[in-house]
């Protein structure tokens, strides 16, 4: 992915920000304002949001339907709506329907089609693209009507990639938003998600300053309930422009990433301030990493040369919590130190937050994956290795509502802890955690010589 910020054909866009001016209108204001992160168009939180798309090939569908994949706040696996272009639409469009007219200014594009894009459809992809709104305030009466709304063109992109691209402008109203897509790669054009984000106008986009660009490479740990995403949106409103995308495969480890050719491309595409690499859970081994880790990173550095690698040093099945933590932890350092790179140590948080409390936050009958709330606790440790400088936080109780809604907004595959609201104390506790385990790792990763140590909370690790 190229640096995450719009490229407009229009005049008056402010490249450097990721700002797009064009279709505004002369009553509106001229400043561009950060956005919460609480996604509009997300049918977990709002339940009149509705999705469509010109054609779906996945329900052999060549005329305007129906899609509940662009609204379920999910970009695993299988959750995407793909245009039937093999059927004749060579212009497809996905809209949202936000059930009422709502206020925005950023919209973020998830492309591709999940895991089956490796093998079935790669490279899926928009490339050329209008960002269209329309007027009219109320329902269709069928998916054809959308076409017969009167669409105006917020901003069009001509850099498309196999990456998330987020884009921010001037303050919108519409119920409806919609992707025109003038050009795709290849043979398909797919999309996971499409997010529509409120402005937050207590601030401006400027205050935040240049645009943090992080793409994740991993598995399901990684796209489980969205991490990656809630990551974004905690870094936002914690006050930092950051865009984040993800490349993620099921089951898969490091070294099927170093030739899986979605991973490529989005490697390529290049100028990633930070990379984070996450390996297999089920069946890690020291091994594993580490022949992964040789034969990506280098394909990493040659097309990110200045990007700051990051480990993301994941917890181990619950069954072997106890004994394997600590292995899981050191070998993850043990790599940091070799390639200069950050680690994130989520498993150490998430060990100590479950110890703690007495409470294990893995799913219901799921032996590796987290609830909602543990994958909030890997973005936040994400946070606090990306952010160092950065305190923790007592979070107040209007805190807890938008950080409740962001986490509820991608609960996408858990099937536990799908709480409307969290606990204040409990939030606090794990930005607490995340701050002191990414701050205590932190000199042993940066020292290659493995003379400075790092003791894990579950114990001693020999070899």
């Amino acid at each position: 992915m190229k640096k995450v910020t719009l490229f407009s054909l229009c005049a008056g866009c402010l490249l450097s920000l990721g700002l797009c001016s064009c279709g505004s209108s002369e009553e509106e204001s001229s400043v561009v304002y950060a956005s919460l992160p609480d996604d509009l168009a997300n049918s977990k939180n709002y339940t009149a949001v509705k999705g469509y798309a010109s054609s779906n090939l996945r329900q052999s569908k060549t005329t305007p339907v129906s899609v509940n994949n662009l609204t379920d706040g999910s970009t695993s696996v299988q959750s995407y709506a793909l245009a039937n272009t093999t059927g004749g639409d060579k212009k497809p469009w996905f809209a949202i329907d936000l059930g009422s007219v709502k206020s925005f200014n950023s919209i973020r594009i998830v492309p591709g089609c999940g895991q089956d894009a490796e093998e079935s459809y790669p490279d899926a992809y928009p490339v050329h693209y209008k960002i269209q709104f329309s007027m009219e305030k109320d329902g269709i009466s069928s998916p054809d009507s959308i076409e017969r709304l009167s669409w105006m063109t917020i901003c069009e992109v001509k850099d498309g990639t196999l990456s998330a691209k987020t884009l921010h402008f001037e303050n919108k109203e519409s119920r409806w938003v919609r992707v025109l897509v003038e050009q795709y790669n290849g043979d398909y054009c797919g999309l996971l998600e499409i997010s529509v984000f409120p402005p937050d106008t207590s601030r401006t986009l400027e205050s935040l300053g240049k645009a943090t660009n992080v793409l994740f490479i991993g598995n399901s740990l990684t796209y489980y309930n969205n991490m990656w995403s809630v990551f974004e949106g905690l870094s936002r409103f914690r006050g930092h422009n950051v865009n984040a995308t993800a490349v993620t495969f099921g089951g898969k480890n490091l070294i099927y990433h170093s030739t899986a050719h979605n991973t490529e491309t989005a490697i390529k595409a290049g100028n990633f301030d930070y990379i984070v690499m996450q390996d297999i859970c089920g069946s890690f081994t020291d091994d594993k990493l580490t022949r992964g880790s040789a034969a990506l990173v280098p394909k990493i550095l040659e097309h990110n040369p200045n990007a700051k690698l990051v480990y993301y040093a994941t917890w181990p099945k619950y069954s072997v919590r106890d004994d394997r933590t600590a292995e899981f932890t050191q070998c993850y350092l043990d790599k940091a130190q070799k390639y200069n790179a950050l680690i994130a140590p989520a498993g150490e948080a998430f060990y100590d937050l479950s110890k703690t409390n007495g409470v294990s936050y893995y799913d219901s009958g799921d032996d590796t994956h987290p609830q909602p709330i543990g994958s909030f606790l890997s973005a936040s440790t994400f946070f606090h290795t990306i952010f160092p400088q950065d305190g923790s936080k007592e979070y107040t109780d209007e805190d807890v509502k938008i950080l409740s809604k962001l986490i509820n907004s991608y609960v996408s595959d858990s099937t536990s802890g799908k709480s409307t609201t969290y606990d204040k104390a409990l939030l606090t506790q794990i930005d607490k955690l995340s701050k002191k385990y990414a701050e205590q790792i932190a000199p042993a990763a940066a020292d290659p010589t493995g003379t400075t140590k790092y003791t894990s909370v579950a114990g001693e690790y020999n070899k």
